[in-house]
């Protein structure tokens, strides 16, 4: 099963600049007082268990890649920066990529409806749009079974267009990873061959990548890591059931690619950076160019997290594959070594919480727009939510639809239940990381951003699982 957390602030200017060069994949870097302090922090929590593989780059130079821990526990395999690793629901990039690209060449659009490929189609699926499908509110389902269940593109079809929706075409927001199914479904469609070629000659081989996809690049499963749980090894994933051109469909298309740190820092670098995959015009409000973004994915022991900073020149790739040390655990040590989101001094300090439980929030900008966020947030009260959208966040044209942002606080307020402060991360006037938790324990952090000056408009919140 995958799931993603997607984090994006107000739009900048564009700019393209060239690939950045690419390091020998199985090269340990660790270049410059950053990327040393960065792997300090990390052999840190290499010592407490962690495992995983990590790049780190500044101005479009890789400046750390190294591996800690083990990928193999059986086999003693340490984690090394050419280990292949699952990247989760990172392979909705490369589906949405594909779907734009399509798009761009005349062969779709995005406002066609699912009619033009599923013309027996039911009455309340027959006005969804593929729009709807990459934005996650058509209405579909989360998840439509196991992942190596033995399922055909046309059973996978079959229960998709029986399925029940959650809602209304475009009424809300849902989370769904068949829904990219069905995109998947579409790329094979409408291009005549397998999900897993397309993506092979049509994104990776025109950037040289060779060590990512599903089957193609036959790898070697001695590189592969596996993933520990709380039942031990889960082995991997390439070891699973498989079709003879890819996954079975209930996963086909949102998640299970396999990949390393140095194929997925060069498809980001170009998705993101130039035109080499996606028109600037042609991106459906995607991949932004200037803005910050943080990019999830999990099966639950393996994690894939991409972010990119753009303001500090700085992206960083964490894959790691402990369900005991998921991404979001190691982001914020990770972003305290690299100088993110507030001075190093003030974030190692942090603010932990009183004998009493309540947590004091610093009296700066971004301190006050989180007292207001958590005040709307916990109200259970859509209106006021709306309200608050509206009168405490700054223009942002790539915004989604007021409807699909109450979609998604509504479906948090469901998951989550009130949450409550714990400790204050990392502070500064015009940013704060604030740990929080729920009634069940589970702890979230959640990172506001500001404008620096003027009315003190919020830009941002980010919000990841601990």
């Amino acid at each position: 099963m995958n799931r993603r957390i997607a984090f994006v602030a107000i739009a900048t200017a564009l700019t393209t600049t060239a690939l950045p060069a690419q390091p020998a994949a199985n090269s340990v870097i660790v270049n410059g007082p950053v990327a040393a302090r960065a792997d300090s922090a990390l052999k840190a929590l290499e010592a407490q268990g962690m495992s995983g593989v990590f790049l780190v780059a500044k101005g479009g130079d890789v400046i750390l890649q190294k591996g800690y821990g083990l990928a193999n526990r059986a086999t003693r395999r340490a984690f090394t920066p050419d280990i292949v690793t699952q990247i989760g629901s990172g392979t909705k990039d490369f589906t949405a990529v594909a779907i734009l690209q399509l798009a761009d060449r005349g062969k779709l659009s995005v406002d066609d409806k699912l009619t033009r490929w599923f013309p027996d189609a039911p009455a309340d699926k027959r006005a969804i749009t593929v729009a709807q499908v990459l934005d996650h509110t058509a209405g579909f389902e989360e998840y439509s079974g196991g992942d190596f269940d033995a399922v055909t593109r046309d059973q996978f079809v079959a229960h998709m267009l029986a399925s029940k929706l959650r809602f209304a075409p475009g009424a809300s927001e849902q989370y769904s990873n068949p829904g990219y199914g069905l995109l998947a479904v579409i790329i094979e469609k409408v291009s005549g061959t397998p999900f897993d070629v397309y993506v092979r000659d049509n994104i990776l081989a025109p950037l040289g990548l060779k060590e990512t996809g599903y089957l193609l690049p036959k790898f070697d499963l001695a590189r592969v890591s596996h993933g520990y749980g709380p039942k031990g090894d889960n082995g991997t994933i390439l070891a699973k059931p498989h079709a003879a051109d890819g996954p079975y469909w209930n996963l086909r298309g949102n998640g299970g690619m396999v990949s390393t740190v140095g194929d997925m820092f060069r498809f980001y670098s170009a998705l993101f950076s130039t035109e080499k995959l996606l028109k600037f015009g042609s991106r459906h409000g995607r991949f932004p160019p200037n803005e910050p973004v943080g990019l999830a994915g999990s099966d639950g022991t393996h994690f894939f997290l991409y972010e990119r900073a753009p303001a500090a020149g700085v992206s960083y790739i964490i894959a790691t594959n402990n369900a005991d040390w998921r991404g979001p655990r190691v982001r914020l040590p990770l972003e305290r070594a690299l100088g993110l989101g507030g001075g190093q001094a003030q974030q190692d300090a942090g603010t932990p919480a009183p004998a009493g439980g309540r947590v004091v929030l610093p009296d700066t900008p971004a301190g006050a727009a989180f007292a207001k966020y958590m005040a709307a947030f916990n109200s259970g009260d859509t209106t006021r939510m709306m309200r608050f959208v509206t009168d405490m966040f700054a223009p942002n044209p790539n915004a989604p639809p007021m409807a699909q942002r109450m979609g998604m606080y509504r479906r948090m307020l469901d998951n989550l239940g009130k949450i409550v402060p714990t400790a204050v991360e990392a502070s500064e006037p015009a940013e704060i990381t604030v740990v929080t938790k729920n009634k069940q324990g589970d702890e979230i952090a959640i990172r506001l951003s500001v404008e620096p000056d003027g009315a003190h408009r919020i830009t941002r919140i980010g919000a990841t699982a601990r």
